[in-house]
């Protein structure tokens, strides 16, 4: 009983460190040359949760699996668009 909170935040760190190298991962890629590297975690993400909201058995939970796993696509095309203009402003 005592270890179930340490397990815990052990995978809340590793899903965290995850997350963080994705997203270093993000400007990395958008500050390429190739404006369509940028683009690239935010189609996986959205293809993603796409796919998983086709398996959703009624509309309601499409919308909010669909609001809801969206929040990384938009974190990462907000961090490409940052980066871009900040790019180009140079």
């Amino acid at each position: 009983m005592f270890f179930l909170p340490a397990f815990l935040l052990a995978g809340i760190a590793a899903v965290f460190v995850v997350w963080l190298g994705t997203f270093i991962w993000q400007i990395f890629l958008s500050k390429a040359d190739n404006p369509w590297l940028g683009l690239i975690l935010p189609g996986i993400t959205f293809g993603l949760i796409l796919y998983i909201s086709t398996m959703a058995p009624d509309s309601y939970t499409v919308w909010y699996v669909l609001s809801r796993g969206n929040i990384p696509t938009v974190i990462y095309l907000l961090t490409y668009f940052f980066v871009r203009w900040r790019k180009k402003k140079r």
